[in-house]
């Protein structure tokens, strides 16, 4: 990531977070995001060639995330927009390679992580797959 892009990134997710929130350098994002139920979930964006792919996100804490029955949500899964995890972290699919530019900016991305852990918490009181609230993100 160039340095022109790096201020860019940090200054817009600076208007939509605290910078308390969240660490950014040239190849990860971390940053802590709190639901409506004000549970705080750690969240990493693995930044390979940003802008130019799209950045891998996991969850990191709580880890591992599990589902409405216990289960670990380390598996591939359309249904629950997951990836193949790592490291015992949950990895969210949030933009297709379809969708994705290198206009898109890291605080989008946080955006629509935190909408995807809001459906997540609805998974764990109801048992429905996120896919019955969240639109499939193609390519």
């Amino acid at each position: 990531m160039t340095e022109e892009r790096m201020k860019d990134e940090f200054y817009a997710l600076s208007q939509a977070f605290s910078p308390k929130q969240f660490r950014l350098t040239s190849s990860t994002l971390t940053i802590a995001l709190q639901t409506n139920s004000k549970r705080i979930y750690t969240v990493r964006m693995e930044l390979v060639n940003h802008p130019y792919n799209v950045p891998e996100v996991y969850v990191t804490d709580p880890k591992p995330l599990t589902d409405y029955t216990g289960k670990p949500m380390l598996e591939a899964s359309h249904p629950m927009h997951t990836l193949t995890g790592k490291n015992g972290w949950t990895r969210i699919c949030h933009y297709g390679y379809t969708q994705w530019h290198p206009g898109v900016y890291l605080y989008q991305v946080a955006v629509k992580v935190r909408v995807w852990l809001e459906v997540y918490e609805t998974h764990l009181k109801t048992g429905y797959p996120l896919d019955r609230y969240l639109t499939t993100a193609e390519g």
